[in-house]
């Protein structure tokens, strides 16, 4: 809302006989009032305009005062004009006094309160029912619902849009007060013929709403560090598996090069295959399809000594001492498959032969 309009009252009279624009004074309901119970009804306002109209029939004019006589000397605040019904409120027009309207436009006494009996009796103590005795301008009336007076219609129209603003924004909410602070709670429904909560009201209820979301908000907001905050650690936890993944992964296709190296070199040694790069090839290809058990047994299945050539391709060279690594051959790889084939004839497999091989190698 851009403020409640209600808080500056127009200043200009709507009409020469000084009459205010018709305002509630009144409304049905179950209401208490020092310890009395009491309701009023459709028929009880309908009837208050039925003896207000035989009154002034009669030349006589219902007053208003100032806190119900407790206040200016007991002078009258003004003069009904006119009631009539819409719904369940009656409504009235009333010629004000220059002090009433002064007090309405310095915003002293704001409000109005009504007086009224539902067994009145007329002066020849006939009983007529249900009527409006008085009224007066207050700055705490007893029936909230009715809301501040206004002088003009452009006023009392704003008024009622402060109204309807006021009901959209609380309607869905429920309220009690306990001390200094109010407790509200969410209703499914929300009767528009209740009593209208007071700008007040709707603006304590407001700012409590308003705590609230910003509780509610700062609250989110940790939860949400909280999760970015675990959302990186678990990316960080996921990079470092990726990473002994990779690592792992490597060890073990280097393992496997070393091992197939080794079998190959041997077989180089004992003259069943040469030292072309061809031949490394074709094997490695062969490797990836049988493994490493199923190139040892193709390669034991050839001769040996069939081709006498040693790794640089020299016929006439003579094969290298087993104990050292052959020309072009890695050492550490020559002992970590050596190694390896120890731990295999120790009863190991061919996989954890290699990996303890490898590792106390490399270590």
């Amino acid at each position: 809302m851009d403020g409640f309009r209600t808080l500056a009252v127009a200043l200009a009279a709507e009409n020469d006989d000084n009459a205010s624009p018709f305002f509630p004074v009144l409304y049905t309901g179950e209401f208490e009032h020092s310890g009395r119970k009491f309701t009023v009804t459709e028929g009880d306002l309908d009837k208050a305009i039925e003896n207000f109209t035989a009154q002034v029939a009669l030349g006589t004019e219902l007053s208003t005062d100032f806190e119900h006589g407790q206040a200016e000397d007991g002078k009258a605040s003004g003069w009904f004009k006119a009631l009539k019904r819409e719904g369940n409120r009656l409504l009235a027009r009333v010629a004000w006094t220059p002090e009433a309207r002064r007090q309405l436009e310095e915003g002293s006494r704001r409000y109005f309160s009504p007086e009224f009996t539902p067994s009145a009796k007329d002066e020849h103590g006939t009983p007529i029912g249900f009527k409006l005795l008085a009224g007066a301008r207050v700055r705490r009336p007893h029936l909230r619902g009715l809301g501040p007076v206004a002088l003009t219609e452009d006023a009392r129209n704003a008024l009622a849009q402060d109204a309807a603003e006021i009901t959209s924004f609380v309607g869905p909410f429920t309220y009690s007060q306990a001390g200094p602070n109010y407790s509200i709670t969410w209703s499914s429904t929300y009767s528009t013929a209740s009593p209208t909560p007071t700008p007040k009201d709707a603006r304590d209820m407001a700012d409590n709403v308003s705590k609230d979301v910003e509780t509610l908000t700062e609250k989110l907001s940790e939860a949400t560090d909280q999760i970015t905050a675990l959302s990186e650690r678990v990316t960080a936890a996921e990079e470092r598996a990726t990473e002994a993944e990779t690592k792992h992964d490597t060890v073990v296709k280097e393992l496997a090069e070393e091992r197939l190296s080794a079998v190959l070199t041997q077989a180089r040694r004992e003259g069943r295959i040469d030292a072309k790069d061809e031949t490394t090839a074709e094997f490695a290809e062969l490797h990836e399809k049988v493994g490493l058990e199923g190139v040892r047994m193709i390669l034991a299945k050839i001769p040996a000594e069939t081709i006498p050539m040693s790794e640089s391709g020299h016929g006439n060279d003579k094969p290298l001492d087993t104990s050292d690594a052959p020309e072009g051959v890695d050492p550490n790889s020559h002992r970590a498959a050596k190694l390896a084939e120890q731990y295999e004839s120790e009863g190991m497999s061919a996989d954890e032969a290699a990996s303890k091989a490898y590792k106390e190698v490399y270590a």
